[in-house]
């Protein structure tokens, strides 16, 4: 051996054998109990599957093995897979201490799927930058310990540091957030992903600090040298022992493993030890509980504006004005009388309004005052069904409907929010000097901050009683306008191509026809005039007739009905838009969703000349 002694080279090779099946087990286990794949668990499984790949490399200081592949070309090459494997992890783990702190600070994104595919293609690009600046330098060889790895005292020893060390303080942070986080210090999944990381931390720059040490210092105590190895190389184990130690988990593993469940005594198992299994596992428990919270601080912060007696400070803007609500104790005492709630928990939410006179006139419009507001919002009923969430459009914003149907809330982006300020004026006029405009009425824009900061748009529900109904979302492209759904098709939302395929048509009689017809055409070129692009024709078919006294719906010729109304009109033709639109044509795409806004309302008033008969 190159540096170490024989028995320590073969005491690291066992505990990477070790490591080894300590991953391959936890990835086991997380396909064989569902819940531990619940998000983000499938960012753990990728790190133990890239984890166990990379302990393959201690094999290589097996002699046999070794004077195969000592010669530089081939221990090059296999240093480069290495490589590969090191960074993959490396840059997962980043990855998970992202979602952490993305999920903790932004409850109400739930962008999970979309968040996941965005760190699987950065780790593959960085992943693969990384092993091409360590193949540029010359440095992939044989390493300290006779494993194909990094070439001894090369520069690429340094790069390695600096890329270990560049993404340690991410994964830190998550750590502190989740400390201070009092709604996670209760959640024992969440602590064991906390583990992990540390543990990663630990087990991973234990070795980088070690050559650090060696290069700058040179002679140093060689026990430590020792000690940083044996965390290298037994990493695995140290995943496995925070992702799966706890009583409850091994009572589940025990169960799904041995197949034994009625004579293995720790499966019997209440509802109550259910749930703390649950807690165990399950990050949804941590995410729908402060997501849970939050949604109930927002529905007492609008309960609470509609109760305060004109307490509220203005501020003003270069552009806008803004209004913050300050609550009194009678205020508070009023809002019990709606719902039993603690009144010292929501006594420090802060909560403001954008242009509350314009809203106001709105809200005017629409025949919503705050009496009706504050019985669509605060009830038990909402209190208890805030876990039944959705989400909306691309940006996968959060989308809360009251009990009685009457009224949306929907978090919106900060680029949403100055938009929708800029368009303000016109938007108001639009919608209150042309009733018959079917543009959703936006009822108020408030910013809200308790536990988490959050902004959010209050408006009026286009489409009552979804489950009753075929929905469909669509722009007038079959571009990447399809959706494959197993689900009932009641409820679900399909879009222009699922449209077309079922034969779908809008029957209404010949006058109704036109003036919807003209209202849309109308609306879209009022779109087009604030260069707005994006914006959705949201459709329910109903078998049967169903007016729910609202603007939006009207009757079929075939003892049916329909709810007709504009959504998602909170899109600019920015310069981002130009370049995706430029991105689409050269990759042969003509017909796609992404347009200037001119085309795209010629192509939705086309499209919905043609949908209707």
């Amino acid at each position: 051996m190159y540096y170490y002694n024989i028995g320590f080279v073969i005491l690291c090779v066992t505990l990477s054998l070790l490591s080894f099946l300590c991953s391959g087990f936890t990835v086991l286990a997380h396909f064989k109990i569902p819940q531990l794949l619940k998000h983000p668990g499938s960012l753990v499984v990728i790190i133990c599957i890239t984890q166990m790949l990379f302990d393959l490399h201690w094999l290589t200081t097996i002699p046999a093995i070794w004077n195969k592949i000592n010669d530089d070309d081939t221990c090059s090459k296999v240093a480069i897979a290495n490589g590969i494997w090191f960074f993959s992890t490396w840059n997962i783990v980043t990855s998970l201490s992202l979602e952490l702190i993305v999920k903790i600070k932004f409850p109400l994104n739930t962008a999970y799927t979309f968040r996941i595919k965005i760190y699987l293609i950065a780790t593959v690009i960085i992943t693969a930058l990384e092993n091409l600046f360590i193949y540029y330098i010359g440095a992939p060889g044989p390493s300290r310990l006779d494993t194909c790895a990094i070439k001894t005292n090369s520069l690429a020893e340094y790069a390695y540091c600096i890329i270990l060390f560049g993404n340690l303080p991410i994964m830190w942070v998550s750590i502190f957030i989740v400390l201070r986080n009092s709604a996670a210090k209760n959640n024992k999944a969440l602590k064991s992903l906390t583990l992990v990381i540390f543990s990663l931390t630990i087990t991973w720059g234990m070795p980088t600090f070690s050559s650090l040490l060696r290069k700058f210092f040179g002679n140093y105590n060689i026990y430590f040298d020792y000690f940083s190895m044996i965390c290298g190389s037994s990493s695995g184990i140290f995943i496995t022992i925070c992702r799966l130690a706890s009583p409850q988990l091994a009572a589940k593993i025990a169960e799904v493993l041995c197949q034994k469940s009625k004579k293995i005594k720790a499966n019997k198992i209440e509802l109550n030890d259910k749930k703390a299994l649950l807690n165990h596992i399950s990050l949804n428990s941590f995410f729908e509980s402060i997501t849970e919270v939050t949604i109930q601080d927002i529905l007492y912060g609008l309960s609470l504006v509609c109760l305060a007696k004109g307490c509220s400070k203005i501020h003003y803007s270069y552009s806008y004005k803004k209004q913050k609500y300050l609550f009194k104790n009678d205020d508070f005492a009023s809002l019990t009388q709606y719902a039993r709630i603690n009144i010292q928990k929501i006594k420090d939410i802060g909560i403001w309004e954008y242009e509350p006179e314009i809203f106001s006139l709105i809200r005017e419009n629409c025949n919503m005052n705050a009496d009706q507001i504050i019985k669509s919002i605060c009830t038990e009923q909402n209190f208890h069904s805030t876990q039944n969430f959705n989400t909306g459009g691309r940006s996968n914003a959060f989308i809360f409907s009251t009990h009685d149907e009457n009224i949306l809330i929907k978090t919106v982006t900060r680029e949403e929010k100055y938009f929708l300020l800029g368009i303000l004026q016109a938007y108001s006029k639009r919608i209150i000097n042309h009733p018959e405009s079917k543009i959703v009425r936006i009822l108020g824009l408030y910013k809200m901050r308790s536990n988490h900061k959050v902004c959010f748009v209050l408006m009026e529900n286009i489409l009552r009683k979804k489950n009753q109904a075929l929905i469909f979302d669509l722009k007038g492209s079959i571009d990447n306008r399809f959706v494959k759904s197993n689900r009932e098709i009641l409820g679900s939302v399909f879009k222009d191509k699922n449209f077309f395929d079922m034969g779908k048509r809008i029957e209404i009689g010949s006058e109704k026809r036109n003036e919807i017809i003209n209202a849309l055409i109308d609306d879209s070129i009022f779109f087009k005039k604030l260069n707005i692009i994006d914006y959705s024709l949201l459709v329910g078919f109903y078998s049967e007739k169903n007016s729910y006294g609202s603007r939006y719906y009207t009757d079929g010729l075939q003892g049916n009905s329909y709810c007709i109304g504009v959504i998602d009109f909170l899109q600019d033709y920015t310069f981002r838009k130009k370049l995706e639109l430029i991105f689409k044509r050269v990759k042969g795409k003509v017909n796609t969703s992404v347009c200037s806004p001119s085309i795209y309302s010629e192509r939705f008033i086309k499209f919905i000349k043609g949908i209707f008969i």
